[in-house]
């Protein structure tokens, strides 16, 4: 193989799925593909090509490392959502069960007023009983004080009337009496 100029010569280096290196050999009126076979005098050293697949290894191996990274954070952000989230729960489930639960006191409280309310309603109903009680027997008192007063007011006049005609007895025309004592004269004997 005669010697080339490195100007004219390109490298083809698969690091991944082949182990076979082809080198390209380009003149200016062929360019064909031969499997890569060490020559005597190589144009280019093979060390050189090693170097650049293993740069490209490195920043595979580093972009691998970041997609970890990214991978482990994705996790601990799930895990960390999935803790959040079971929390939130635990505090819904709380937050229901303290709902339950002023549901329950409030419906007590309900209850319990309602017998309150009904025992107070109760007692002004016996209060309002007592009073219209109070009232029919205070007419009742009312109606036989004026009966009395009424009987009073009679008896005073009766009384009166009879003092009068008690007064005026001697002097009433009356059977068996004599001409003196009708005209007023008493009698003397």
């Amino acid at each position: 193989m005669p010697r080339q100029d490195q100007s004219d010569l390109s490298f083809s280096f698969d690091c991944f799925g082949t182990t076979d290196i082809i080198l390209e050999v380009a003149t200016p009126g062929n360019c064909d593909r031969h499997p890569f076979s060490l020559p005597e005098d190589p144009p280019v050293r093979v060390d050189i090509l090693m170097q650049s697949c293993h740069s490209n290894l490195e920043k595979e191996v580093e972009e691998l490392k970041e997609n970890k990274q990214a991978h482990q954070t994705i996790d601990q952000v799930t895990k960390s959502s999935e803790g959040e989230n079971k929390a939130l729960k635990d505090q819904v489930e709380q937050l229901k069960k303290e709902i339950e639960h002023a549901s329950r006191t409030l419906e007590q409280v309900k209850k319990t007023f309602e017998g309150e309310k009904k025992a107070l309603e109760d007692q002004v109903n016996q209060l309002n009983q007592r009073i219209d009680e109070s009232s029919q027997a205070l007419k009742l008192e009312n109606t036989m004080v004026e009966k009395v007063t009424q009987e009073k007011v009679l008896l005073i006049e009766e009384l009166k009337t009879r003092e009068e005609l008690s007064m005026l007895a001697p002097y009433l025309i009356l059977p068996n009496f004599t001409q003196l004592q009708i005209l007023g004269t008493p009698n003397a004997g």
